[in-house]
């Protein structure tokens, strides 16, 4: 979907038209967005990149990385990052990473 990386940048301008495209659909503004639980993936370029698209399409939000914690987990990603913005939600506050 966004992934691509090339030395152009392609991967940031991916992710923010990403970003900014599903923002209508899903209803919200950027002000709407409480933080962020990025795909930080630990490779220096992709998550520089990451963290400058996420800067800016949404401004100051709280930005948390799990998998410094668990590692790539594979097919059990999306539940472990669903359960932790449960929590984060639940508990007003973004996990620390």
């Amino acid at each position: 979907m966004y992934r691509r990386l090339d030395e152009n940048g392609g991967y940031h301008f991916n992710l923010v038209k990403y970003l900014l495209g599903m923002m209508p659909d899903a209803e919200i503004t950027p002000d709407d967005v409480g933080f962020v639980s990025a795909s930080a993936k630990g490779l220096p370029v992709d998550d520089a990149l990451e963290a400058k698209a996420i800067q800016q399409c949404l401004g100051d939000v709280p930005v948390t990385a799990l998998k410094s914690f668990t590692g790539f987990a594979g097919s059990a990603a999306g539940s472990i990052e669903l359960a932790a913005a449960a929590l984060a939600l639940d508990r007003g506050q973004a996990p620390v990473t």
